[in-house]
């Protein structure tokens, strides 16, 4: 039996579902407003700490005992290391797949999508792999130090979207390190392709890497004022990275269209203008707030 979210929504006290996930009343410890946040993945009491997985906690709350199904394989979790053995480094690989998505300009009909352009994949030293989109992640050197790999329409399946290339010493992507240096503020987003839409409406990105904790000690390096625009509903997420970024740390409340939930939907379906519009309003909110 597989358990989603709307098996467990009778059980909860306070159970309220956004986009993606929920917030309920914990049930391992003395909860008053709710503090449990629950996704497809599992649980997490963002007060109590306690975790688990969607059987566990649908076991304790209904009484009955699940058994786990077969786990799905994820067709992306050891493709860096084909490719490393394949083309001799993560960043031989890059090279490689940028090659041939200039070879082939026709692959990168994904990025064309997301409204990324030829600059833009030369910049940043994009490419295409074995059905993936490939995102180099650059020190501040410039050097190609590891990778995301992003699942194209063709391939992506709710196991298969994203891959981080394995022990990569660089927590941040940032599509051009330029920008940041000639800044007086940045600007954090939470997607690789959403980084790329801030660049070209202005503003200097940086995110963290797929599948890794976004942490506020990751910029300690960066000292000066931090926008965080945060994906709708994640609100929360943002809150805890202002708190840990201190005094250069500002969230943003974007006025979210109703049919986009990040940086990148904007742009596509509403233009570079529009984002620009949305982030200069948050940001005279943020003024007088």
């Amino acid at each position: 039996m597989t358990i989603t979210l709307d098996d467990l929504q009778d059980y909860l006290e306070q159970f309220h579902k956004y986009d993606g996930y929920a917030m309920a009343i914990c049930v391992w410890h003395d909860d008053h407003n709710p503090s449990m946040r629950v996704t497809e993945h599992g649980y997490y009491c963002q007060s109590c700490g306690a975790r688990g997985s969607l059987e566990n906690l649908y076991s304790h709350v209904s009484g009955r005992p699940i058994h786990r199904a077969e786990k799905v394989y994820n067709p992306s979790a050891y493709i860096w290391d084909r490719w490393t053995e394949q083309y001799g480094s993560v960043k031989d690989a890059c090279l490689f797949a940028h090659q041939q998505l200039l070879d082939r300009p026709e692959l990168g009909i994904g990025l064309h999508k997301r409204r990324l352009t030829q600059s833009q994949i030369e910049l940043g030293t994009l490419g295409f792999l074995g059905g993936y989109y490939i995102f180099p992640i650059k020190d501040e050197r410039l050097e190609i130090q590891g990778a995301v790999a992003r699942a194209s329409s063709t391939i992506q399946t709710k196991s298969n979207r994203y891959s981080a290339s394995k022990k990569c010493p660089v927590k941040l992507y940032v599509p051009d390190w330029k920008s940041i240096h000639n800044s007086d503020e940045v600007y954090v987003c939470y997607g690789t392709v959403d980084t790329w839409s801030l660049l070209m409406a202005g503003y200097p990105p940086i995110t963290g890497i797929s599948g890794q904790e976004f942490r506020a000690e990751y910029l300690d390096n960066i000292r000066k004022p931090i926008y965080i625009i945060a994906d709708k509903h994640e609100e929360r997420s943002a809150i805890r990275l202002q708190m840990g970024l201190g005094w250069r740390g500002k969230r943003l409340d974007i006025d979210w269209p109703d049919d986009v939930k990040d940086a990148n939907g904007i742009h596509v379906n509403y233009g570079l203008d529009v984002l620009k519009e949305k982030v200069e309003e948050a940001k005279e909110k943020y003024k007088y707030d």
